[in-house]
């Protein structure tokens, strides 16, 4: 809200906490003759999250045209994840640990951005971010049978600091249009199921990497606007190239076993363009339409680790992509939406070789459709009811997607 004329405050709180979740697994099929209740239990204790943001807007920041955003974030990540023997895996009884892993991130933001109205036709825009991050209170299991307790190894504390800077340059040649383009340097620092999820059961091996570097990319961004009588058009350009990228593989092995690895990849060079409608009130102010289509072109540059994956798609980045989101409003108060998603195929594997469709691991393709009516009361209550992925289509991203889901919303607007 606002403080003064010229001043707005925006703060965001966020807290996320796992409070139970468990993954059970006996030792051997139920069918087996030889099978018992023995098993493994996963289990998450004390993980989750804690994030906060203080923004502050100032419009004519010294003179006129001039805005000045400025800011600080905070956020804390914790995992600690055990797993156990069992001797009945379906109650999740315990009997002794097999494996044991955790640790503790922060990473702390100080940001400001200045942005001018140089005069009716041109502007810019210049920011950095300044953020500090740190792993604390990493360890993971390293049993020694001849002490009674189950001995863990700690890993050491890491700290690093990054600063990334941006840049805008805006031009409206006519009335209704405007090109700007926007360069700026980010990074990504690794999350802690990257740096400390590290763990053996009966059918999957983790192996975490604490010694992993923060993603380092240069983005640019050409956009094209153009107002329309009742909306927007928009054409984005945009190119990248990421160092450092950190990708989770997992490797299938004889007998059922995976093993999991979190592997920097050296440079990844993504391009591609995105175009935007954004139409409102048509058809005498009843409907509104949103729609975007994406083509990305996404390749592993360099890898000197394994050469063999350069010039490889990077995983899970199809060429095509698409929404449309299309709202009729039936009478001031009731409104019936109508959404369509679409996405081509993609790989999964860092190597390409993943090509069988429709199965536990694949990304495939998909067209989903799903349907949403909303009714507003004049007291602010709302309710709402829809149903996502009508046709029941069957596509998988490693997992399968949700098929057919019905859903109903309840909100209250004071």
């Amino acid at each position: 809200g606002p403080l003064t004329e010229r001043i707005t405050l925006e703060a965001n709180l966020n807290e996320f906490q796992v409070l139970r979740d468990q993954t059970r697994a006996s030792l051997a099929n139920p069918a087996d003759p030889v099978f018992t209740p023995a098993g493994q239990v996963t289990d998450y204790d004390d993980t989750g999250w804690q994030s906060a943001e203080v923004k502050l807007y100032f419009t004519d920041f010294g003179m006129p045209g001039l805005e000045l955003i400025a800011g600080t974030r905070f956020e804390a990540y914790e995992l600690n994840l055990d797993v156990y023997d069992s001797d009945d895996y379906a109650t999740a009884s315990f009997a002794r640990y097999a494996s044991r892993s955790g640790g503790r991130t922060t990473i702390t933001a100080l940001f400001a951005q200045l942005n001018l109205d140089i005069n009716e036709h041109w502007d810019a825009g210049l920011g950095v971010r300044r953020e500090s991050f740190e792993s604390t209170a990493g360890y993971f299991g390293r049993d020694d049978a001849l002490t009674p307790e189950f001995d863990l190894v700690s890993v050491p504390r890491s700290s690093r600091d990054a600063i990334s800077p941006k840049l805008s340059l805006g031009y409206a040649p006519a009335s209704g249009w405007r090109i700007a383009y926007a360069v700026g340097r980010a990074y990504r620092f690794p999350i802690v199921e990257e740096l400390f999820s590290q763990y053996s059961a009966y059918n999957a091996v983790s192996i975490a990497s604490p010694e992993l570097a923060p993603e380092a990319g240069l983005h640019h961004n050409l956009m094209i606007d153009r107002e329309i009588s009742r909306g927007l058009l928009r054409l984005n350009l945009f190119q990248e190239r990421i160092e450092d990228v950190i990708e989770a593989q997992s490797e299938n092995l004889p007998g059922g076993l995976s093993v999991r690895t979190f592997i920097p990849i050296d440079e990844v060079a993504t391009r591609g363009a995105e175009f935007i409608v954004n139409v409102s009130e048509l058809f005498e102010g009843r409907l509104d339409l949103r729609f975007n289509a994406v083509y990305t072109d996404s390749e592993i540059l360099r890898n000197a680790p394994d050469p063999g994956i350069e010039g490889k798609a990077y995983p899970r980045m199809p060429r095509w992509r698409s929404n449309l989101l299309a709202t009729y409003h039936l009478t001031p108060r009731w409104d019936a939406g109508l959404n369509v998603q679409c996405s081509g195929d993609s790989f999964g594997r860092l190597d390409n070789t993943d090509l069988e469709p429709n199965v536990y691991g694949a990304i495939d393709g998909y067209s989903r459709i799903g349907l949403k009516t909303t009714y507003r009361s004049g007291a602010g209550l709302s309710i709402g009811l829809g149903i996502d992925n009508l046709t029941d289509e069957v596509a998988y991203v490693a997992h399968p997607w949700p098929g057919r889901t019905l859903y109903a919303n309840l909100g209250y607007d004071w």
